[in-house]
């Protein structure tokens, strides 16, 4: 809890700093444009940091030009133990704030960025905030992950810290009153909770005490279209907003409502890399995308391991998140974690995991209301079924809570298979990019 004080006390100073200022009319179009911040984010990287040093020099000995797509797709176990390589001689590391990834590929690194990218990440993430209204206007009340030792809630630094941890129906009618008390009218959530939050107010239909809230924004975990239609059906009239972001800050896009998820270039240039999977038509792609904020490790089309959906339309209808969202068929094949629910199956599940140690068979966990029996039993097999076809027999088992991250979010697949074994042969084989790149095709 005090770290989470210290942030909030340097955000709000941050606000106060033209650099915030400068940064929030980037996001609105107003300051400089992502091509000009792409070439000099280019020209910084192929002079002052390492890895890309020697690369543009090997390149230049051989004679060939320097294609942005030439440049490899960087992952993290390219990374992992070479950090230094990829930090800008202009920067020394021991003034560099670091930040680990929390492994929920298996694989945890440390990324590092200067005060001044800290201070622009926190202008992003107001502009989402923007979307239900000035951070002035909005009293906000967070539910996600954070753990008030021996009570619900507590009042930190302006805002109200809901745990996440105490989710049950005896609890609901306490959050409400917290709310109610507080004058609360934005609520900011991991998915996973504001999904139990949502199930147990629509159960004892008390939905009616939470109209003056404005809006919800959630991060940190994958939001899937069943969730946005339960909350939406339960605060028809506030502005839902699901960010995503990841903790390397190469990318940062947003969904508000039902509605697509827009990536803004001028955080970094996205690609989406197609790994021939399809989901009703739909594509399933890969994220690289190359960070245009951070100069003191910067990094060039840096392989994220998550995923997107893409429509006909070339618009970004989900995010599977990192790469343990898939499962293994009995054939061995990838198969994208996505399953429709008929609205009445989930009506007694309050929330649910997905679990797998054997290609081809899956466990679905839930945490399910009173009123549960064989009836929902059959109904989420059958959509299991519907999914996946004879691909992957399923399972159903009952439990009393999920399993989650030190941080308190949600795992939705727990994973015990190595994706990448079944992964590697379809990505070392992609050459596609998002057409989106225009600039990327000169040479450097």
């Amino acid at each position: 809890m005090f770290c989470l004080l210290i942030k909030r006390i340097l955000k709000f100073f941050f606000r106060f700093l033209p650099l915030y200022k400068r940064t929030r009319k980037e996001i609105l179009g107003n300051g400089t444009t992502d091509e000009q911040k792409f070439c000099q984010l280019i020209d910084h990287c192929l002079s002052t940091v390492p890895v890309y040093r020697d690369y543009f020099r090997e390149a230049i000995a051989k004679g060939t030009p320097v294609l942005f797509n030439d440049f490899p797709i960087v992952r993290k176990k390219e990374i992992i133990g070479k950090e230094e390589q990829f930090i800008s001689d202009k920067y020394s590391k021991k003034n560099l704030i670091r930040n680990a990834t929390g492994g929920s590929t298996g694989i945890s690194v440390n990324f590092y960025a200067s005060v001044r990218e800290i201070i622009k990440v926190t202008a992003y993430a107001d502009y989402a905030f923007s979307l239900i209204g000035e951070r002035e206007s909005l009293r906000i009340a967070t539910l996600r992950g954070i753990y008030p030792r021996h009570r619900i809630s507590c009042w930190y630094w302006g805002q109200l810290v809901l745990s996440s941890y105490d989710l049950t129906p005896e609890n609901i009618p306490r959050y409400i009153k917290l709310i109610e008390k507080h004058k609360i009218n934005c609520l900011h959530v991991y998915p996973s909770s504001i999904r139990i939050f949502c199930k147990y107010v629509k159960e004892m239909g008390l939905s009616g005490k939470l109209r003056h809230i404005r809006g919800i924004l959630s991060s940190s975990e994958t939001l899937s279209q069943e969730d946005k239609n339960l909350i939406l059906e339960l605060f028809p009239a506030a502005t839902l907003v699901d960010l995503y972001g990841q903790s390397e800050h190469v990318a940062f896009a947003i969904s508000v409502n039902r509605g697509p998820y827009r990536f803004l270039r001028s955080f970094g240039i996205p690609e989406f890399i197609d790994t021939e999977m399809r989901c009703k038509d739909h594509r399933i792609c890969e994220i690289v995308a190359t960070s245009l904020i951070n100069k003191a490790m910067p990094l060039i089309r840096y392989g994220i391991e998550d995923f997107v959906v893409i429509d006909s339309k070339g618009e970004v209808r989900s995010i599977l998140g990192r790469s343990q969202d898939f499962l293994i068929g009995k054939n061995e094949e990838i198969l994208p974690c996505l399953v429709v629910y008929d609205h009445d199956t989930m009506i007694n599940v309050i929330s649910y995991q997905y679990f797998q140690e054997k290609a081809g068979e899956v466990e679905l966990r839930i945490k399910a209301n009173n009123c549960f029996g064989e009836k929902d039993r059959s109904m989420l097999i059958r959509d299991l079924l519907t999914t996946f076809d004879d691909k992957i027999s399923v399972r159903i088992k009952v439990v009393k809570e999920m399993e989650k991250t030190r941080a308190g979010k949600q795992i939705r697949v727990i994973q015990c298979l190595n994706i990448w074994n079944y992964l590697n042969s379809a990505t070392e084989s992609l050459t596609g990019t998002h057409k989106d790149i225009e600039s990327a095709g000169s040479s450097i």
